[in-house]
């Protein structure tokens, strides 16, 4: 990958900033201001962080941002502050890196500078993450490409192999940035509102998630030996879509206890066990479609005894799957996923809808195509009645709802996924010949949404038990 250096990175007229500290060497680090600071400051100047300055899409971005978030910059993120966060945000991707790095470096650049790429700071400290000059020219340390880059590669060192994405936040920023031992944990405090900047700036990706990456979704077979076979869907929806199967997985021998979902929010799916013992664990997909791309273990709840009870969903719209739990008074219960691929990444709980007795006739599924998961329920009748998530992550989610197949009798057949890749899911049926029979939703949430002749894009697939789409 060749190095993007930005040429005009100092370019433009530099506010001047205060800072009554001044260059003060202390242990504790100077870098650390308040946007209050900042502004206030007659010593530091800030240097612009795009070529050409904020623009009014920055504007929008902090008004959008301040009222939620909850820490240092609530309030306080301005058109500048969003300018160079969007730069930070691009670099990493840019880079190759996930959402998840990009959190972690702006949750270094808040503590640092409160966003800020200043041409000073703490001794030799200069530029967004106060780089000293062991790290870089100048020149390089302001441009926020390339520090940008250098703070991932040193991420990247400490934390070989990924592992990183399976840390907390705040303590790789505090390994990348080696401050005092009474600095360290400020990088975790910023480590949720990192989370809300880093996903408000993420540029646009193709819609939805697959084992691939590419959104197309994959399907998956569970082998009676235990192995999961999965299918690489090259074509989008067509007949026979499948150009070439792997094993993904082995030693999973009960196909009701696994699952698949994006719990990073990179666009891969995770592979996700409900244990016998209650336990939820998880594989975190670092290489997409690949012989067994999982390259990390982790817990990510427990007490979830019954596997058919466990779903999980993009309620929120922001690429991270949530957790629900059919319960077994009819509530459906949601839990936000706050943290992506970690240790109980689920930061809060709420009831999402009642009156769901039926665990196996509940389905999520974004049929609108806008990011948040639908619920489709199988009614007893055949009809597959859909609730709009409107709302996103709330109590209540639901809108409205219509009916949006009929036919179903038997929910353990009907199956929803993405097999075209533009966000809005399909309908599948396992037929009891073997045959998935798939309809494509050319509509979105609407009142029977498919169009177009129903297509075959698979045979011999006679346990529905055992069919995943992924």
């Amino acid at each position: 990958m060749s190095m993007y250096t930005r040429g005009a990175a100092l370019v433009g007229i530099a506010a001047t900033l205060a800072l009554g500290v001044g260059n003060t060497a202390s242990a504790a680090p100077v870098s650390d201001l308040s946007p209050t600071q900042v502004a206030a400051s007659q010593t530091l100047t800030a240097l612009p962080c795009v070529s050409g300055g904020p623009t009014a899409a920055d504007t929008t971005t902090a008004a959008t941002l301040n009222p939620l978030l909850n820490n240092k910059m609530s309030g306080n993120m301005n058109s500048y502050n969003a300018s160079c966060a969007r730069a930070v945000v691009d670099a990493v991707k840019a880079y190759g890196y996930n959402e998840k790095a990009a959190a972690i470096a702006i949750s270094t650049v808040i503590v640092e500078t409160s966003i800020s790429n200043l041409d000073g700071g703490d001794r030799d400290s200069v530029g967004l993450y106060q780089q000293r000059d062991t790290w870089g020219t100048f020149a390089q340390r302001t441009d926020p490409v390339i520090a940008t880059r250098k703070f991932l590669d040193e991420m990247n060192r400490l934390f070989p192999n990924g592992s990183w994405n399976t840390a907390s936040i705040g303590w790789v920023a505090a390994e990348v940035q080696r401050p005092a031992d009474a600095y360290r944990g400020r990088y975790a405090v910023e480590a949720a509102d990192s989370v809300v900047i880093a996903n408000k700036l993420w540029a646009t990706r193709a819609p939805g998630a697959s084992l691939s990456g590419d959104s197309r979704a994959e399907l998956v077979h569970a082998r009676t030996d235990g192995t999961l076979q999965g299918w690489y869907n090259g074509n989008g929806f067509m007949s026979t879509p499948w150009t070439s199967n792997i094993p993904v997985g082995v030693g999973f021998a009960d196909p009701a206890r696994v699952k698949f979902a994006d719990l990073s929010g990179d666009g891969r799916k995770e592979l996700i066990y409900v244990a016998p013992d209650g336990k939820l664990r998880a594989w975190y997909n670092g290489n997409g479609f690949t012989t067994y791309p999982w390259t990390s273990e982790l817990e990510i709840g427990s007490g979830f005894s019954d596997p058919s009870r466990v779903f999980f969903a993009d309620l929120s719209g922001d690429g991270r799957a949530e957790l629900i739990h059919v319960e077994t008074n009819g509530n459906l219960r949601g839990w936000y996923n706050g943290n992506g691929f970690t240790t109980a990444p689920w930061t809060s709980n709420i009831v999402i809808g009642t009156g769901f007795a039926d665990p196996a006739r509940v389905h999520f599924a974004d049929l609108s195509g806008d990011g948040r998961a639908e619920l489709v329920y199988n009614e007893t009748n055949g009809d597959l009645r859909g609730w709009y998530n409107g709302n996103g992550f709330t109590a209540a989610p639901w809108t409205s709802n219509i009916v949006v197949g009929t036919g179903f009798t038997d929910p353990a057949r009907t199956k929803f996924g993405d097999f075209s890749g533009d966000g809005r899911a399909e309908v599948v049926y396992v037929s009891p010949e073997g045959n998935l029979r798939a309809w494509y939703n050319g509509n979105g949430f609407t009142t029977m949404p498919w169009t177009g002749n129903e297509i075959s894009i698979g045979s011999d697939f006679t346990d529905p038990a055992r069919v995943i789409i992924a």
